[in-house]
């Protein structure tokens, strides 16, 4: 019975380290110095900046934003006059030389022999060099080119907000990929201590087992226990391994970079007031303006065709009256019918465009509406 007793005591008295050290694990550890894990302390608010200067995908959505400036700046050269010039340089490889005989051309009673004497052509073999300046002012089509910088600025603006839509992603993606380590590195701390004491609980039992006042199966017990924590301490350390190699991959570093994370606030500033931070969150997020974007653009894209529509029916006017005037079977009347079947084909092109830009709009102010309600039930979601 003393044995018995004795061994009750030991597993009570280990039960109660185990709670100890997970109470200690919990809320003792994560506060510890960082050089327990190897490498230096990084905060969120330097990981979010990191990303933001080092990410190769925000990189590449930037570079589409510069391109489309470029373009910008390509479309306005289009409102200034175009100035081409040419220049020509020439010279004889040899000199030429004639001689025109006397009366080579004939000889008339009234004025002798042409030429009246031998006559020698010299064309020496000099240098010469013609220029030609041209300049270029578009008049007709300035309505058509201002539409046309209107439209490459929305789509400047449209890249813009894509990078800034990309730039919320990677702040999104970068603050789980942190919180997860965060969490692993938690468990990895926790699960030491517990390994910790398992190997120090097998040391004890040792003893006892030595002195004859615990069993094998006491022993055996301790020893499985051991070898199950030292498991998920392994588990858990790759999972720790495989999120700091995921975080620093968005960061845009080495992906064997070492680092520790430290704690974050439970609640963030913007879950103080919801209904302020709801409406700001719908005020700038860019899907809703990448929306409105879009109508714009094809707005634009109407009023350009409605453009070249105005030019088609003045151009059709005079052609119509030279058919009625025409014979049937001249070849004017036959070039008249084909240029007016040409600008038949293409004013039903643009009715198309017309269409379909008819039918486009309401489908993007619904998208943004869905997209409005969207946002709204997930900011109010315990998961956001």
């Amino acid at each position: 019975m003393s044995e018995k007793s004795s061994i009750r005591a030991v597993m009570e008295l280990g039960l109660l380290k185990v709670a100890c050290v997970f109470v200690t694990g919990l809320f003792v550890l994560p506060f510890a110095d960082a050089q327990t894990n190897g490498g230096a302390v990084l905060t969120l608010d330097q990981a979010l900046v990191l990303a933001k200067a080092n990410n190769r995908d925000l990189k590449l959505f930037g570079l589409d934003v510069g391109k489309q400036r470029e373009a910008l700046g390509e479309a306005r050269t289009h409102l200034y006059p175009r100035f081409d010039t040419s220049v020509l340089a020439a010279e004889l490889l040899t000199p030429l030389d004639f001689t025109i005989k006397k009366g080579q051309f004939g000889t008339f009673s009234g004025t002798g022999p042409i030429p009246g004497s031998n006559t020698n052509l010299h064309t020496p073999a000099r240098p010469i060099a013609i220029a030609s300046v041209t300049a270029t002012q578009p008049l007709t089509q300035l309505i058509r080119i201002h539409l046309f910088i209107a439209d490459q600025r929305l789509k400047v603006d449209a890249a813009q907000l894509s990078f800034d839509q990309r730039e919320q992603k990677l702040t999104d993606d970068v603050r789980h990929s942190y919180y997860q380590v965060l969490q692993s590195q938690i468990q990895y701390e926790s699960q030491q201590s517990v390994v910790k004491y398992l190997e120090e609980l097998l040391q004890l039992t040792d003893r006892r087992f030595s002195q004859h006042a615990a069993l094998e199966a006491d022993r055996l017990s301790v020893k499985a226990e051991v070898a199950k924590a030292t498991y998920q301490l392994t588990t858990i350390e790759d999972t720790l391994a495989d999120n700091k190699e995921a975080l620093n991959h968005l960061l845009g570093r080495r992906v064997q970079t070492e680092f520790s994370v430290e704690l974050v606030p439970a609640t963030l500033p913007e879950q103080e007031d919801l209904p302020a931070a709801r409406a700001t969150a719908l005020e700038r997020r860019p899907e809703m303006k990448l929306a409105a974007n879009r109508v714009r653009q094809a707005d634009l894209a109407t009023r350009s065709e409605k453009t070249g529509r105005s030019a088609i029916r003045f151009a059709r006017l005079p052609l119509q009256s030279s058919r009625q005037d025409c014979p049937s079977k001249t070849p004017a009347n036959r070039f008249l019918s084909k240029s007016i079947r040409i600008l038949d084909i293409y004013e039903k092109r643009v009715r198309t465009l017309l269409s379909q830009k008819q039918s486009v709009t309401p489908r993007l102010r619904d998208c943004g509406i869905k997209r409005k309600h969207t946002l709204s039930n997930r900011f109010c979601s315990p998961t956001c």
